[in-house]
């Protein structure tokens, strides 16, 4: 299988700027989950 390889001239910045948020909103949502797990393990280990 061949490496498809993209430029950042090849993609707009438009598309680079959308993406980017939808990266930063899963990050948010992953570490509220990992508090909730770390708050839930602190409260079963108790």
């Amino acid at each position: 299988m061949e490496a498809i390889s993209i430029s950042p001239t090849d993609v707009p910045n438009e598309v680079i700027q959308e993406v980017g948020e939808d990266l930063a909103a899963l990050l948010g949502l992953l570490l509220e989950v990992k508090l909730k797990v770390e708050q839930l393990m602190a409260r079963l280990l108790e």
